[in-house]
């Protein structure tokens, strides 16, 4: 289903459709929302968002990733214009090729020179002004 979507997004892409991805601050961007991520041209995450990569399973069945699955997946990464150098580390730490999780927060992310954060986002998050002193309630 993943890959569905990244074809729906390519499309778009091709056509002119400029994406924006975005994890804001103590979000969780974990498995499949991950090779989604990549897709956005502009990628913005929260310094304290979290994301979480691991190879692709089938884990009704077994938490083994497929290699041919988790190829396609780096791929998509390799298209995104994530690091190579990145990409190479995260495989020799078989990341993607054993059964684990490995996280990372969206600060580590945007320094790492993995290119994949492409915009940090500011930790103080700006709400609009409310009154809770009841003044405006019909009475």
């Amino acid at each position: 289903e993943t890959n569905k979507l990244i074809k729906v997004l390519g499309e778009l892409k091709i056509n002119n459709v400029k994406l924006t991805t975005r994890v804001d601050q103590g979000s969780i961007c974990a498995s499949s929302c991950v090779p989604l991520f990549v897709q956005g041209q502009k990628r913005l995450a929260g310094n304290t968002s979290s994301f979480m990569f691991h190879g692709v399973a089938l884990y009704a069945l077994t938490n083994v990733p497929s290699e041919n699955e988790t190829k396609t997946m780096i791929d998509t990464y390799r298209k995104a214009g994530i690091a190579e150098k990145w990409i190479q580390e995260h495989i020799d730490m078989e990341v993607w090729s054993s059964p684990n999780e490995t996280w990372y927060n969206g600060k580590e992310l945007f320094e790492n020179g993995s290119n994949f954060v492409t915009v940090s986002l500011n930790n103080r998050i700006f709400f609009e002004p409310y009154n809770r002193d009841y003044s405006d309630r019909p009475k």
